[in-house]
């Protein structure tokens, strides 16, 4: 019996008559873990246990805020400008899903991230609200300073520690048990930045940028170095100017920039230095304008183990040529360097940016 049959058959039965509430949890979880979206979102209309265990599965995807895929490729980037976000990438089907009616806050706002399934949105005079786009939900914040949503500066509570990014590539640690309702900087307690990042990011000074993360991944303080570069071939091949400027025909397609690398490491709180991971094993990270997370490929099953999903959070780059900005997203593998991308558009030009819309790794931890 399809989905359809089964809510018509529902709605026809009484109450007292239903046993489709009554169906075992176990059994229902697994039919509705082979369900395609469409269908699940239609069987969460039947009964209050059957929306209760939708709600959870839908919100348990991870999900790319997109906008129009035809007016991006159509304008090719010269009238795109915050017209709005308009469907969701579902990675456990790898299928993109419309918005017949988005929300007004879609287009009326500028959305700076997203944070446990929520948007982060700002409204004019640079007042922010948070916004559910899968229920619906809005909740208003106090002002903020015009800048605070433009600024990358990464922070982490771990082990009642706040771990920040300062701008000496080190890693800056408050204590969040000293001095009662204060933190306090511990100043002898500054993480080097990587050797091995930092040589790397010397031999690329003039062709590439780099961008720092601080992600909790199974109880770690994992350090994620990701490296930019100004010109870079599809296939992930940094390019020097002088490549750039004597391309033929026959080379390949050049984007502006692209990320074409990654480094993570792990603390090693007992000698208290970063060490290299060549693996994550069967975790996957997600990096960009959202929260920063690591999630479990068993329960997350539609994610790639050992993979970085990244989107483009180049914010001082984004806006800066009406040809190209918001491109900047894929996949990386981190055991064997590779890159595939997440979703294409023929355009270099996104805008407003795509967005990873995550809920909160820890409520599906195995």
């Amino acid at each position: 019996m399809t989905v359809q049959a089964t809510m018509t058959k529902r709605r026809k039965e009484s109450p007292s008559t239903s046993r489709v509430d009554e169906l075992p949890a176990h059994i229902l979880r697994s039919i509705f873990n082979r369900l395609r979206f469409n269908d699940l979102v239609q069987a969460k209309s039947v009964c209050c246990s059957w929306n209760l265990l939708g709600d959870e599965l839908t919100s348990k995807m991870p999900w790319l805020m997109l906008p129009s895929k035809k007016q991006v490729e159509e304008d090719d980037g010269i009238k795109v400008n915050n017209n709005g976000y308009h469907g969701f990438l579902n990675l456990k089907e790898n299928r993109l899903y419309s918005l017949k009616t988005a929300p007004k806050e879609f287009s009326e706002c500028c959305c700076i991230g997203s944070s446990h399934g929520w948007l982060v949105f700002l409204q004019e005079k640079a007042v922010p609200f948070l916004f559910n786009p899968f229920k619906q939900l809005r909740i208003e914040l106090p002002s903020v300073d015009r800048q605070l949503g433009l600024e990358k500066m990464d922070i982490i509570c771990h082990r009642n520690h706040l771990y920040a990014l300062s701008d000496k590539n080190s890693i800056e640690v408050w204590d969040l048990h000293i001095g009662g309702n204060h933190v306090k900087k511990k100043s002898d307690f500054v993480f080097a930045f990587p050797d091995k990042s930092l040589a790397k990011e010397k031999s690329f000074r003039d062709v590439c940028t780099s961008g720092f993360y601080l992600v909790e991944s199974c109880g770690d303080l994992l350090f994620v170095v990701r490296f930019i570069g100004d010109y870079v071939d599809w296939d992930g091949t940094l390019l020097h100017e002088q490549d750039h400027l004597t391309q033929d025909s026959n080379h390949p397609k050049v984007c502006p920039y692209r990320t074409f690398l990654f480094h993570v490491y792990k603390m090693d709180f007992k000698e208290l230095k970063w060490v290299e991971m060549d693996t994550l094993g069967d975790r996957a990270l997600f990096l960009g304008r959202n929260q920063l997370a690591s999630v479990s490929t068993r329960c997350f099953l539609n994610c790639e183990k050992d993979c970085i999903y990244f989107s483009d959070d180049c914010w001082e780059r984004i806006d800066e040529d009406y040809l190209y900005g918001g491109h900047d997203m894929g996949i990386y593998n981190l055991k064997d360097g590779s890159l595939k991308p997440v979703f294409e558009f023929s355009s270099d030009k996104i805008q407003p940016q795509p967005c990873w819309v995550i809920p909160d790794p820890a409520m599906f931890e195995s």
